[in-house]
């Protein structure tokens, strides 16, 4: 009797799952797993009805969408951020090329995500961005640390670019596999890989749970940085282990190394990187050679670095003005390039060294937050140090805010201090301030430069 009872109720909610599973969703299986709690139905039958809600959701969802029916999802993405922006340097007399300046600005992206059966997602996003090819040599293109568009030229038409273009894999929980224009998925802090930076090529993570506290993982990376410059491919090559692991119920930490390296280096890459103190703030010349002048400061032959990572978490259970548990991170951030040699690259083929403080191959941070701004209402303030040295890292990679006149790059050293608070579920409100100075001070590159930006980010 108890049998026939249940069959007729499993009918019955596999009719009525079917009919709201567009609705419903995860409530569904709330549902069934309270059955079961109760002794209403067995495991094997609340799994069967999953499958069955699951079935029909997707023939009805194939039908009123024109999808294939081997997508199983499809969701839309996007968010507006508006900032103010403002640059202001003290030493005094400002070259052209580092100005006080006050700027209002937008970053606009739409993204769309398509799940597929046999562990296969396909994801497309469009940007805004302003136009950097005349001043990057570029045929065509944004800047690849930005989608800011700057309010401008009298209302004008503005640019929109592809932000990402990527196909994952993702044969197993414990690995998965990119191919297209993705997000950076190493696990690094912006004084390695700028947040907005969304590198082009492929990437392996593979993660391994050690038990329930600790997880392993190995993440791998072949990103395409210039094709045919000059005559020769450049990519660059990067891996990295990090290991995650949960002490207690409040202390959590990581930890991770990395490195990368790059194939035919170019003078727009890791070769010959010429800094000039007088030129602009640590960008390498173009070309292939540069000509000797008493204002160089470094060369490095060629830019492959090590990099360590570590941050400790400790989670208090409240704190006023705060709901939930209350998040405290201290981390720090190490590198040193080991292929520096302290020469220069001459026009006529040759090396020549100049006098320079030091092999000036080293960089860090140090940092520390206070609350997490992810949910409504909750807040998170930070302070951040850092000091990079002339061949340290390769600046086409790093996050471009932290810089003197707000160009990023190398040869710096500042504070940054931030503030969140997530007024609503889709509403952030963000300040950060950056304190700068270059470490090698010239008489166009000295004093400090102060930046500020408030940012107002919707997102769905």
């Amino acid at each position: 009797m108890k049998k026939m009872q249940n069959k007729k109720i499993a009918a019955g909610l596999s009719i009525g799952l079917a009919c709201c599973a567009p609705v419903m969703g995860q409530s569904s299986d709330a549902l069934l797993d309270k059955l079961v709690e109760k002794g209403v139905l067995s495991v094997k039958e609340a799994n069967t009805l999953r499958e069955e809600t699951d079935k029909d959701f997707n023939k009805a969802y194939s039908i009123k969408s024109g999808m294939p029916d081997w997508v199983s999802s499809l969701k839309i993405n996007g968010d507006l951020r508006g900032r103010f922006d403002e640059i202001k340097i003290d030493n005094g007399s400002q070259a052209a090329s580092v100005q006080d300046r006050d700027r209002f600005r937008y970053r606009a992206r739409l993204g769309a995500t398509a799940t597929m059966f046999d562990d296969m997602e396909v994801g497309l996003r469009l940007c805004s961005g302003d136009d950097y090819s005349k001043n990057n040599n570029y045929d065509f293109g944004g800047s690849q640390f930005s989608g800011n568009t700057t309010m401008n030229n009298d209302a004008s038409r503005k640019f929109v670019f592809l932000d990402l273009a990527y196909a994952k894999y993702t044969p197993a929980k414990w690995v998965e596999l990119q191919f297209g224009k993705m997000l950076n998925q190493f696990w690094v802090s912006p004084m390695i890989v700028s947040p907005d930076y969304n590198p082009e090529g492929a990437q392996e993570k593979f993660s391994f749970a050690l038990d329930d506290k600790n997880t392993l993982n190995f993440t791998g990376g072949e990103w395409v940085i210039n094709e045919n410059n000059p005559g020769r491919d450049v990519y660059m090559f990067a891996g990295q282990v990090d290991w995650t692991a949960k002490w207690t119920k409040s202390i959590s930490s990581r930890l991770g190394v990395m490195t990368y390296s790059f194939l035919n280096p170019s003078a727009t890459t890791a070769n010959v990187e010429a800094f000039v103190a007088n030129s602009n703030n640590g960008t390498p010349l173009a070309g292939t050679s540069v000509q000797a002048n008493p204002n160089l400061t470094y060369g490095a032959q060629n830019i492959n670095p090590i990099i360590g990572r570590a941050e400790v978490t400790y989670n208090l259970e409240s704190f006023p003005l705060y709901t939930g548990g209350f998040p405290v991170t201290a981390s720090g951030e190490y590198a040193n390039n080991p292929a520096a040699n302290g020469k220069i690259h001459l026009a006529n083929g040759s090396y020549t060294a100049q006098p320079y403080s030091g092999l000036q191959n080293e960089a860090f941070s140090l940092g520390v937050t206070f609350g997490n701004s992810k949910a409504k209402g909750n807040w998170q303030v930070g302070y951040t140090y850092k000091n990079i040295e002339t061949a340290s890292l390769w600046r086409g990679l790093m996050d471009d805010n932290f810089g003197y006149g707000g160009k990023g790059g190398t040869d710096v050293r500042g504070h940054l201090v931030s503030a969140s608070y997530r007024v609503f579920t889709p509403f952030l409100v963000q300040f950060q301030y950056f304190i700068t100075e270059p470490i090698n001070q010239t008489a166009k590159y000295q004093g400090e430069s102060d930046r500020m930006l408030v940012d107002l980010i919707w997102s769905f």
